[in-house]
């Protein structure tokens, strides 16, 4: 009767033991299957290039809605290429996206008779 009981008591208690958690892999080894990622040179600085250009289109957009089409259009082309003074505003505010600059160069062009 021991005999059947130890039996008894091994089987249960081998259902209803909780199953072990398996070990994780220690990080090491997962970081040797990942690749290492580099950022390619100059990647950070051309996103903050990209966020100051979409910054200043946005700010630009506020005050003067339709700016894209004036800059696009011909007459405002041959207006800044006929004025070397306006020419420098265009292209300093083109090249350091400047929007001050593009703010008086479309205000000046609304100006206009």
């Amino acid at each position: 009767m021991k005999a059947v009981l130890i039996l008894l008591l091994a089987a249960t208690s081998a259902v209803a033991a909780p199953a072990r958690p398996v070990a994780p892999e220690p990080i090491e080894a997962l970081e040797a299957l990942e690749p290492a990622f580099e950022f390619p040179e100059g990647a950070v600085e051309w996103a903050l290039a990209d966020l100051a250009i979409e910054e200043a289109r946005a700010a630009l957009t506020a005050v003067h809605a339709d700016w894209q089409a004036i800059v696009n259009s011909d007459g405002f082309q041959q207006w800044v290429a006929a004025d070397a003074r306006r020419r420098a505003v265009y292209r300093n505010a083109s090249r350091t996206n400047d929007v001050r600059a593009a703010d008086r160069l479309l205000r000046e062009w609304k100006a206009r008779p």
